[in-house]
């Protein structure tokens, strides 16, 4: 509280002057440098490295999202086949072994890989699809691009259609699917990884090796292929038959995996030359 006392003085003139002299209470006394508390360490979410804001345009990592999916479902297709065993729904061993279609036709594991694929096919495949579309756009015709895509397309309908059309009861409709998908995929694999070679002085120099491994992969899908079609030929449904389709569907299922490092991916949607890298 302010409070005045009363203290003398004798001016020139020899008058006493009397003036008050103020004082503070301690209480009221403010410390000019008070201690700043520390900064509280800002959380950070678990989905922060996910995606990025730039100019009002949220991208998401196509990569990350990926690479999450294909290996959810490589390993829901996994734990689906040990089950399957483990449970005696069928002989698995060297001599007989299920088909990947004969066990997603089982309760449950066809509503599984139904949703599962969709998710992966809509929500992921046909993104990568998209920007591999950009990334050769104007490098190679249009027409060999769109022939391309339209291939990539057809597999992304195809694939949980093979879920949703059952083999027993659906036969015909189930091995029509099967094919498209299988084609149509591997031949698209086949062709982006001979265009992007061919083309490879055009990319940035950082992707040559990922570009490279492309180009590998797309030959390792060709052997594939072929011994899955002559395996067919030959031992119809019996191994290797049965060994060589759960390779195909797997690797399948981690092309774009493998894939995403020969792409930056948010440049397909943001303008030439604001390339944001993740």
């Amino acid at each position: 509280m302010l409070k005045s006392n009363e203290t003398s003085q004798v001016d020139p003139s020899q008058f006493m002057v009397y003036s008050p002299v103020q004082t503070y209470n301690s209480s009221m006394i403010i410390n000019q440098n008070p201690q700043e508390p520390a900064p509280q360490k800002k959380y950070k979410s678990i989905f922060a490295r996910f995606f990025i804001i730039q100019d009002g345009v949220i991208s998401v990592s196509l990569r990350d999202q990926t690479i999450i999916l294909s290996a959810l479902i490589s390993i829901s297709l996994i734990v689906m086949g040990y089950f399957s065993c483990h449970n005696n729904d069928f002989e698995c061993d060297l001599h007989d072994f299920p088909m990947v279609s004969t066990v997603i036709a089982l309760p449950m594991y066809d509503r599984t890989f139904i949703i599962l694929t969709t998710i992966m096919m809509f929500g992921v495949q046909q993104v990568n699809i998209r920007a591999f579309y950009k990334k050769l756009y104007g490098i190679i015709p249009d027409k060999q691009n769109d022939n391309m895509f339209n291939l990539g397309v057809v597999s992304c309908f195809a694939l949980p259609l093979i879920g949703v059309f059952d083999e027993h009861k659906w036969g015909t409709i189930h091995g029509i699917c099967a094919i498209a998908f299988f084609g149509c995929f591997g031949v698209y694999c086949v062709m982006l990884g001979n265009y992007l070679s061919a083309n490879k002085d055009k990319f940035n120099p950082a992707e040559s090796h990922s570009i490279d491994k492309m180009k590998q992969g797309s030959r390792v899908i060709v052997v594939l292929l072929a011994a899955l079609l002559l395996s067919f030929i030959f031992y119809h449904s019996k191994v290797p038959t049965p060994l060589i389709e759960w390779a195909v569907v797997l690797y399948y299922s981690n092309f774009f995996a493998i894939a995403s490092y020969a792409n930056g991916f948010y440049d397909s949607v943001h303008q030439d030359g604001t390339l944001i890298k993740p």
